[in-house]
């Protein structure tokens, strides 16, 4: 049987109030729901930890541990101070592995989506807003032999909070040593909000502390729910 496609999930930072792994709490809950509907093996990483645990390589980053390369390469573009970073980082990329499927979304590429797959760029997709399903479908093409280039997803939002699958917190293990030292935000999984929040966390709850609380247990966002262990 034939390996599924491999997917590397980029956060390569910003700099400003959103510093300090905003976007790889999203990028968690991205990789657990491809990884649910796709059966295939995501991995995510956060630039600046790399960082932190060392001398950073892009080769090694784009090649992964073991050598073997990703089938698809996503980056977080979150905002326009942060493109030409992108930019390079996806030339790298398309250089180490030509026939990856490099893939941009965030806040910037949903508000410039032309811009990402101009001609010339190193993008061969964009993603606009929620990108679970877009992505999904980035993965299930390269899958079936005809890898989706040079096109505009979205925006395919999750209509549903509970068809999303459970956060899997593990694709981040490789940070516990450097965590502290380098995120502003707190990470909380569902095993660490408690029993009585959870209970009345469901998608439409009137207060915001129940509504993030749902979010967060089923991957969507980021949030801290009071009397949460920290």
């Amino acid at each position: 049987m034939a390996r599924r496609p491999r997917v590397l999930l980029l956060w390569p930072g910003t700099t400003g109030a959103a510093g300090g792994n905003f976007g790889v709490p999203q990028l968690v809950g991205l990789s657990s729901y491809v990884k649910a509907r796709t059966g295939c093996e995501v991995h995510v990483r956060d630039l600046v930890a790399e960082r932190a645990l060392g001398s950073l390589s892009l080769q090694r980053l784009f090649e992964g541990d073991d050598g073997e390369g990703y089938a698809v390469v996503g980056i977080s573009v979150y905002s326009s101070f942060d493109w030409l970073l992108c930019q390079e980082l996806a030339r790298r990329a398309r250089a180490l592995l030509p026939d990856a499927v490099i893939v941009a979304g965030g806040y910037h590429a949903s508000a410039r989506p032309t811009e990402i797959v101009a001609d010339g760029s190193p993008f061969d997709v964009c993603v606009v807003g929620e990108g679970e399903i877009p992505l999904a479908r980035i993965v299930e093409s390269v899958a079936g032999g005809a890898p989706i280039r040079g096109q505009i997803l979205g925006s395919e939002p999750i209509e549903h909070l509970d068809d999303l699958p459970e956060t899997d917190w593990t694709v981040l293990d490789r940070y516990r040593g450097v965590a502290r030292s380098v995120a502003s935000q707190a990470q909380l999984s569902s095993r660490e909000i408690p029993r009585s929040s959870r209970s009345s966390a469901r998608p439409g709850a009137s207060t915001p502390t129940s509504s993030a609380c749902a979010r967060s247990r089923r991957g969507r966002s980021l949030a801290a729910c009071p009397g949460a262990r920290t």
